[in-house]
């Protein structure tokens, strides 16, 4: 072998040696997984990865079928919540490694949702009083709290949506009552404010003092 081709080969090997340390290849493939917790008993939450097929998962540990090629990225999200839940995804979004090391680590976290409700006191027994429940970004849900008692009276009444954690909301008065006419208004000494506010995990109850 003369030594022009010898110098070549010697460069070549070299070359595909410094590709292969700088990753110039994928070197192996990993599978997406984790651990999903807080659903309710028997419920499940719906999952895909990159767009993906959705996998429905319960409780627990989850994989999703298939592998990731080291250097591809992957995105968990939540496809479908479960009913009066929502859950979070956290760890969902990465790239895979040289080396194509296993993701165990993706977090879905589910809470229950909050009721939102009313409370009325001095209505007149044949009146009603309609309340709007106004989500950000969300169309109203609206509720009418009818009377079955007497004058002063306290009556309750939830809205027919529950609200994910984090939601801002406001309660406003649809409509006075008209017979006869009263007019609804915040309770100064009201525990939740109906101006808006922010869904933890405590319930939320408005009161409302009508005159």
């Amino acid at each position: 072998m003369n030594r022009t081709k010898v110098i070549a080969l010697v460069c070549s090997t070299v070359i595909a040696a410094i590709l292969g340390g700088c990753g110039g290849s994928n070197a192996g493939n990993a599978s997406i997984g984790g651990t999903v917790t807080g659903l309710a008993a028997g419920a499940t939450v719906s999952l895909s990865n990159n767009g993906g097929t959705s996998i429905a998962v319960p409780n627990g540990n989850f994989t999703f079928s298939g592998t990731i090629a080291s250097g591809d990225g992957y995105n968990v999200v939540v496809t479908a919540q479960p009913t009066g839940q929502t859950c979070q995804v956290t760890y969902g979004s990465g790239v895979i490694n040289y080396a194509g090391t296993n993701v165990a680590n993706v977090t879905v976290n589910c809470t229950a949702n909050v009721p939102i409700g009313v409370s009325v006191t001095g209505l007149a027994a044949t009146n009603t009083v309609t309340f709007n429940l106004i989500l950000q970004n969300n169309p109203n849900d609206v509720t009418a709290l009818p009377v079955t008692g007497v004058t002063n009276s306290t009556v309750t009444g939830n809205f027919t949506t529950t609200l994910p954690l984090g939601t801002v909301y406001a309660v406003t008065v649809a409509a006075q009552p008209t017979s006869p006419a009263q007019v609804c208004a915040v309770s100064s000494s009201s525990p939740a404010s109906a101006s808006g506010g922010v869904v933890s995990t405590v319930p939320i109850v408005v009161d409302f003092t009508c005159q």
